[in-house]
């Protein structure tokens, strides 16, 4: 679609601080092969510092740059205070299907943590707890993810899955989580309506981890498997699992809420778009829709609303006697807290 708006995150905005990539190599012993590494350093890094970062290991390194645009996206979230300052270490396979799924898995998996993360923590200025590093991919990158964290909770506490694609030999992975102990593992999962078994996969493991008392931050969103879902939704995982300090001690002592208003999808959209909220106490909640005038055109939330997560559908043909394309803003009112963002409509 023309009137198509990427999201704010993974531009590169020239007027902000931006941190640097330095190109590595590393051999591992282990596989048996050079592996190509991006380290993206925060700006402001200092070897000689004594401070830490926490670290994102993310598969798929290559294509997460090019195609999900992660240093933008890591650039932009520090600039807005929306997570702490971390180094990334984008690592490009070789041999994608045989290390991430197939017969290579196992040697790629122990390269990762024999020989990987040693050589990171050696070498950068790295926090060390398990829960302060985080691996990710997406699909088969997302299987390998899953195999790296659940094995090795010791070092990898937190993983994310974008559309992780966990049905590889006989669903080794998907079977490992669900069949086996219950780990010290943080989760993020993010999937898409359109992406076949690969959905109910998705939607099963969030179930299980859920009921098993994991910690998980999940959405499915009305998309294929593809980039254009998975570059939107970097950002939500980064500021789930790290999010800033020192806003976040902030929105502790004046909004016990916390809540989060994500942006609407389809956007532009017609006939209709998918508001998405969370909140995290219990709490009177409005969510209205404005025109660009600023006139309220629909109440579509005003109650008392228990916490957690929740989609509500607006249709503009429903709440406005003559609808026009153009934009429009919605507004969540939690506490003491309240947030707008804009959609377009098209007809």
């Amino acid at each position: 679609m023309p009137l198509y708006v990427q999201p704010w995150e993974i531009n590169y905005n020239p007027n902000i601080a931006h941190g640097s990539v330095v190109s590595k190599v590393i051999f591992s012993t282990i596989v048996g092969t050079n592996y190509q590494l991006n380290i993206y350093l925060p700006p402001g890094y200092d070897s000689l510092s004594s401070i830490t970062y926490p670290t994102v290991y993310f598969q798929d390194g290559s294509e997460y740059i090019s195609l999900g645009r992660a240093v933008n996206v890591i650039d932009n979230l520090l600039d807005s205070s929306k997570i702490q300052p971390v180094i990334a270490v984008f690592v490009k396979p070789n041999n994608r299907n045989e290390e991430y799924a197939g017969s290579l898995r196992n040697q790629y998996r122990l390269f990762f943590v024999n020989e990987l993360v040693p050589y990171i923590d050696a070498n950068y200025k790295t926090k060390i707890d398990p829960s302060e590093r985080l691996v990710l991919g997406d699909s088969y990158g997302g299987n390998i993810s899953a195999l790296i964290s659940y094995n090795h909770p010791e070092i990898f506490g937190l993983c994310g899955l974008h559309s992780g694609a966990l049905q590889p030999n006989g669903y080794e992975a998907y079977n490992l989580i669900i069949n086996g102990p219950i780990k010290d593992i943080k989760w993020s999962s993010i999937w898409g309506t359109y992406e076949g078994s690969l959905t109910q996969n998705m939607n099963s493991l969030k179930d299980f981890l859920i009921g098993a008392s994991y910690e998980i931050d999940w959405l499915e969103r009305p998309e294929g498997h593809s980039w254009g879902l998975w570059r939107a939704t970097v950002d939500r995982m980064l500021m789930y699992f790290f999010p800033d300090n020192s806003s976040y001690v902030i929105i502790e002592e004046m909004n016990p809420t916390n809540f989060i208003l994500y942006q609407n999808y389809p956007n532009p959209f017609n006939p209709s778009t998918i508001i998405q909220y969370t909140i995290g106490s219990r709490q009177f909640v409005s969510l209205s829709v404005y025109d660009l005038l600023g006139n309220e055109i629909s109440t579509l939330v005003n109650e008392e609303k228990e916490p957690g997560t929740y989609e509500v559908e607006f249709k503009p043909a429903s709440n406005i006697k003559s609808p026009s394309t153009g934009i429009y803003f919605y507004q969540l009112r939690a506490g003491y807290i309240v947030e707008t963002k804009k959609m377009v409509l098209l007809k």
